[in-house]
């Protein structure tokens, strides 16, 4: 069967607004997940101006931004997901970093978890949703 996909990237230094394709004969075992990341209500105006969020799947990182990411997984299949952030310009830093097992369990949907920046200066990411395992 011939399937097409809009798979979008998250944007960074190198493309700040995010790029889709179009991608024909998408595997029948592909989902997609859109990983939504928030900073605090409190700090949010200091990390949309000073920092970056970065989402790592099975150890590959993705460049990312505050609000809705979309990337493409094998479903059912388990996957690491981290995220963190780091100050604009920072390469290797890895500031308040969540981690959460997830598997999407239906091919060719979309599977939605929100990654929330706790309150305090140390607090890491706090992974939510449905196929989310701690």
């Amino acid at each position: 069967m011939r399937r097409t996909a809009l798979v979008g990237g998250a944007g960074g230094e190198e493309d700040p607004f995010g790029s889709f394709a179009i991608v024909d004969d998408v595997s029948e075992s592909v989902a997609q997940l859109v990983v939504t990341v928030r900073p605090s209500i409190p700090a949010a105006w200091f990390h949309h101006v000073l920092t970056r969020p970065v989402i790592e799947l099975d150890g590959t990182e993705h460049p990312a931004r505050w609000g809705a990411n979309a990337l493409p997984i094998e479903a059912d299949h388990p996957h690491l997901l981290k995220v963190f952030f780091r100050y604009r310009g920072q390469r290797s830093a890895r500031l308040g970093e969540g981690r959460s097992e997830l598997t999407a369990t239906v091919p060719g949907s979309a599977t939605a978890v929100r990654a929330q920046l706790g309150v305090r200066n140390s607090s890491t990411f706090r992974i939510t949703g449905p196929t989310v395992q701690p």
